[in-house]
């Protein structure tokens, strides 16, 4: 079905008809400077961040997480043209293949900045929490998440609206 019944869309046009700027969302690894291994940590992120490493883990993800690095999206003709182990097409892969080679880029501000949106994601892993270790049923957590939610964006419908 996901391959069947889903799509990416292309970068809409900006208000001056060229193409839009996506936005992505960048992920970062830290080491706490107290942290008891920290030398151990270190060599893991430096290991795992192998062009061959981090292809495969992100390949292994479905092609939900991209590399950032222009190297690994080159090394595997997996991200442009999207074709799975199975030999099935993925067909968000080109999409997002095409998005990223045309620009513009920027990263998504909104966990730096405590932007709004940020609460849609915060509150579904939280009710993850509460299943796994508050013994909240799946009903009773998505309901937690949903009521939490309105009443955390409350303040900023309006400005919601405007986007």
């Amino acid at each position: 079905m996901y391959f069947e019944k889903t799509a990416s869309l292309r970068r809409f046009p900006s208000e001056t008809g060229d193409r839009g700027a996506q936005t992505w969302e960048v992920h970062s690894w830290m080491v706490f400077k107290d942290a008891a291994r920290k030398d151990l940590a270190k060599k893991f992120i430096k290991w795992f961040l192998q062009p061959e490493i981090i292809n495969d883990y992100l390949k292994a993800t479905g092609g939900r997480f991209i590399p950032i690095s222009r190297v690994v999206l080159e090394m595997d003709p997996y991200w442009k043209q999207g074709k799975t182990d199975g030999g099935r097409v993925d067909p968000h892969l080109p999409t997002m293949y095409e998005m990223y080679e045309k620009g513009p880029n920027v990263p998504n501000p909104q966990h730096w900045f405590k932007h709004p949106w940020s609460y849609v994601e915060a509150y579904p892993m939280q009710a993850i929490h509460k299943v796994l270790t508050e013994g909240y049923s799946v009903d009773e957590a998505v309901d937690w998440a949903l009521k939490t939610w309105i009443n955390a964006i409350k303040p900023y419908q309006e400005e919601m609206q405007s986007w």
